[in-house]
């Protein structure tokens, strides 16, 4: 009996030491999340500005000086935290597998009817984790992989934008 206790109590004490060096590893990242979450939201607001000098105002809806935007430009947010930086860095990851960079924008197909694409992949190929993106993450993170990002000419800019990409299959 004193045998079996002792093998018991050396089995807890190693999943006690199992348990904080998991809760240690689970520490680091979070604090390595949060680092690449910062450097994510600093990227953001680079764009954000770079794209402001052309008369493009990004929001979670698409650029709020588009033709048709139902975002008031007053609304605007220079900063960028209206953007969910998990849901773009999530995304940044999984538009590899459906898009590729090519020379020519690609008039078939705007920011939006992209985002659906998307949607549609996470529910067949990312269960559990949920689908949806807003159109202004998605083109967010297009633009933050190396993608070029149209929305029309300086007289008629556009809600949504068109990219330099084909679908991989």
């Amino acid at each position: 009996m004193k045998k079996k206790q002792k093998s018991v109590k050396k089995c807890q004490k190693r999943m006690n030491g199992v348990k904080k060096k998991a809760s240690k590893e689970k520490m680091a990242e979070s604090k390595e999340d949060k680092k690449t979450s910062d450097e994510l939201r600093k990227r953001i607001v680079s764009v954000l500005s770079e794209f402001a000098e052309k008369g493009v105002y990004l929001s979670d809806y698409g650029n709020t000086a588009g033709q048709g935007s139902i975002v008031r430009r007053d609304e605007y947010d220079s900063d960028g935290k209206i953007f969910n930086v998990d849901n773009i860095s999530r995304a940044m990851k999984q538009i590899p597998s459906i898009w590729k960079v090519v020379e020519k924008t690609n008039r078939k197909q705007t920011s939006y009817g992209m985002k659906h694409v998307l949607e549609n992949w996470r529910e067949k190929n990312d269960r559990g984790k949920g689908g949806y993106i807003t159109n202004g993450d998605f083109i967010m993170a297009m633009i933050l992989l190396g993608y070029k990002a149209s929305f029309g000419t300086e007289s008629e800019l556009q809600v949504n934008a068109l990219f330099n990409a084909t679908n991989v299959q």
